[in-house]
Order: C-alpha cells, then sequence, then structure tokens
C-alpha cells in the first residue's frame, strides 16, 4: 500500500540496483525495492545533494571513474584477505 506522505513526490526514476529516485520540488528522495512503496528512505536536503555530486565529481577526477575507483577497492579487499 502507498505510503501518503508520498503523494507529493514527483518523477520516479529507476536508476538501478532497486533506487529510485524521487523529489519533492525542495530534496532528492532516494528509495530502495520500490517507488510507491519503499522498503528504505534516503532524504537529502539541497546542501547533502550537492555534497555528494561533489563527492562523484572528486572520485571521477581522482580514479577516473566512480566504476573503476569501485573495481580496484574491491580488488584491494580480495588481496587484504
Amino acid at each position: 500500500m502507498p505510503n501518503p506522505l508520498d503523494s507529493d513526490l514527483l518523477d520516479a526514476d529507476y536508476l538501478g540496483d532497486g533506487v529510485y529516485a524521487l523529489h519533492d520540488q525542495f530534496a532528492i528522495h532516494l528509495h530502495t525495492g520500490s517507488h510507491d512503496n519503499p522498503d528504505q528512505r534516503i532524504v537529502l536536503e539541497p546542501e547533502v545533494f550537492k555534497a555528494l555530486v561533489r563527492y562523484a565529481q572528486r572520485i571521477e577526477r581522482r580514479y577516473g571513474a566512480v566504476g573503476h575507483f569501485l573495481e580496484q577497492h574491491i580488488e584491494s579487499l580480495g588481496e587484504s584477505q
């Protein structure tokens, strides 16, 4: 059953890996599992969203790609075991 608190959320978009993005004209909402009946919710207010974007840009500049960054760290975790 949809949550009545979600009735003001707009533009549900599936990002992948079970994550949906929506907005309320102020903050970005991330939902897992389902956009209309989520398992978990994260609300990113504008300053937090900007910080996340800056983080992704910094990782992109430093490692060339976020995916490549993750691959390197997953490999290093396997080597340390």
